[in-house]
């Protein structure tokens, strides 16, 4: 997967912002860092890591093998890289397998957040994507993430995550 440092800034800056216009219940909580965080939300972020990285290293491989054989298909990368924007419009962070993870750990932050002192608690958002773009800057998982248009994720219509 071709992604330039400008797109993985800009993708992350675009997910991390998103859900900030839309009411939500725990009033657009922030980040607090990780050290300053709950327990319970670290150790649910290394369980998150555990299971994204490897994940998303294998949606991007999958992503990069269907863009060649489009291309040996096609005969122009180009062409190739807009056929495959075409079947998979929301990159290869929209794979099945990667939303399941994201919508998984995306509630169960949530879920703590419900249940910590507000000062540990964790925007989702920054969670799953600002601590790990922090720790892992460049690897697999950021940049798979940064590719996707939007969060798989919605709001009832009380502010609740769904």
């Amino acid at each position: 997967m071709q992604i330039t440092t400008e797109g993985i800034r800009s993708g992350v800056g675009r997910l991390l912002a998103q859900p900030r216009d839309v009411k939500r219940w725990d009033g657009h909580i922030g980040d607090p860092g990780k050290t300053a965080a709950s327990r319970e939300h670290r150790a649910l972020f290394d369980q998150y890591v555990a299971e994204v990285r490897p994940v998303a290293r294998r949606a991007e491989e999958v992503w990069d093998r269907e863009v060649e054989k489009l291309t040996e298909q096609a005969g122009d990368r180009k062409l190739a890289l807009r056929e495959q924007a075409l079947r998979l419009p929301g990159g290869p962070g929209s794979r099945p397998y990667l939303v399941e993870i994201i919508r998984r750990y995306w509630l169960a932050c949530d879920q703590i957040n419900r249940r910590v002192p507000p000062d540990q608690a964790v925007a989702p958002e920054s969670f799953l994507l600002g601590w790990l773009a922090s720790e892992f800057p460049g690897e697999p998982a950021v940049r798979v993430l940064a590719s996707l248009p939007h969060w798989p994720i919605g709001l009832d219509t009380e502010g609740n995550w769904i």
